[in-house]
């Protein structure tokens, strides 16, 4: 199983940086690939259970999103300022991860009968944001 980006609550990622005003070292336009850990669980569990998985699965919410749009909608839930976007440093391992791919999860979500509990970030950042 090959997770996308995972958030919960108390977590989502670089809301330390945006919270303190510092700019985001991402690519504006790159997408952004995430599954909530509540749908991760689950996935697991039905993969521990499944009699005869696929050697390997995908696993997002589906609902790929831009970088900028999704950290403007975390600013705007926190009540900070709109983000500041940095060009990333391409020694940082943090940025040859910051690419622009799509995943691609419809094989697990298929096989598995299941849906997402949180079908987009904007679902699961609203208990996420709760705690931050």
């Amino acid at each position: 199983l090959s997770l996308a980006g995972i958030y919960r609550p108390g977590r989502a990622p670089l809301i330390g940086l945006l919270k303190s005003g510092q700019p985001l070292p991402i690519p504006l336009e790159g997408l952004l690939n995430l599954i909530h850990v509540a749908d991760a669980a689950r996935a697991i569990g039905w993969l521990m259970m499944a009699e005869n998985p696929r050697p390997l699965y995908l696993l997002s919410d589906g609902q790929p999103v831009k970088r900028g749009q999704f950290y403007r909608y975390i600013a705007a839930k926190c009540g900070v300022e709109e983000p500041r976007f940095v060009k990333p440093d391409g020694s940082d391992s943090r940025s040859q991860r910051a690419t622009d791919k799509c995943v691609n999860s419809r094989l697990f979500w298929r096989d598995s009968g299941m849906q997402p509990l949180y079908r987009d970030y904007r679902e699961g950042l609203e208990k996420a944001l709760e705690t931050l």
